[in-house]
């Protein structure tokens, strides 16, 4: 997954300096990210994630992130009636986090 990030944010580099490279050229690089964002939501499946909990819920979770790689779509259309049940705990500051994710997203 690293390696992905590193070589989407190399080809959108390439493409912020403009007329540096020719139409072709530009139009692969959008081709080669347009893939790589294929491969990095191909990659984020973690079949662990299923083997943890088997519950109905992390397979309708399943289910809809495959719906959406097959049909390339935010949000699918639901087929069917949904129950979710949420489990809430202590709130995370992520605004410490902050300023190292600003030196080194």
């Amino acid at each position: 997954m690293d390696r992905t990030w590193r070589l989407s944010s190399f080809l959108r580099n390439l493409l912020r300096q403009g007329k540096k490279y020719s139409d072709r050229s530009r139009a692969r690089f959008r081709d080669d990210l347009a893939a790589l964002k294929r491969i990095a939501q191909m990659g984020s499946w973690q079949p662990h994630y299923v083997d943890l909990d088997p519950s109905q819920q992390r397979l309708a979770e399943m289910v809809l992130k495959l719906e959406r790689e097959v049909y390339g779509s935010k949000r699918p259309h639901q087929l069917a009636n949904r129950d979710v049940f949420l489990r809430i705990g202590d709130p995370i500051d992520l605004g410490r986090f902050v300023p190292c994710y600003f030196q080194d997203s």
